[in-house]
């Protein structure tokens, strides 16, 4: 391994060790920005699977995010929905799994589910059936993406 692969692998893992250590948010004990009550946007009758939706897989930081995401939460019934930008789900999947096998991280694959969006479209340009499910599975939202803009129309 060279210098630089290995100067960025330890700066990879030192900003998902910084980054990567979330809480447990309890929605009935907190109280939103805005002043409404939480409790009202988490209806009881909603069933939350442990679920995490995770944008930027597929660079450098996201990847290794997503690597961290399965390692540290083993179990079936935790996967990581991973939001990528691509023609469709199949070449997003591709995307995915390319970009672990590139870095040399092992993970279990079934875990991950791989959508194609674009996260500056209404419901991050999913069809209604996709984005219902992730309102309704969805417990933690990582947003590691960069957002392309064109400065020229």
């Amino acid at each position: 391994m060279t210098d630089t692969r290995k100067n960025s692998l330890q700066l990879m893992e030192t900003l998902v060790s910084r980054y990567a250590a979330f809480e447990p948010v309890d929605p009935a004990a907190s109280a939103s920005s805005n002043g409404k009550d939480v409790v009202s946007l988490y209806p009881t009758s909603r069933h939350i699977v442990d679920s995490q939706l995770l944008t930027g897989a597929t660079g450098s930081l996201g990847v290794h995010l997503l690597h961290r995401l399965l390692s540290n939460s083993p179990g079936d019934d935790h996967n990581v929905i991973c939001l990528v930008r691509a023609k469709n789900d199949i070449s997003a999947r591709e995307r995915v799994l390319q970009i672990l096998s590139a870095r040399e991280l092992k993970v279990d694959e079934e875990r991950i589910v791989v959508l194609a969006a674009d996260v500056t479209k209404d419901h991050l340009g999913l069809s209604m059936e996709n984005y219902a499910g992730l309102v309704n599975t969805v417990a933690t939202v990582i947003h590691v993406s960069l957002t392309c803009v064109s400065l020229f129309g």
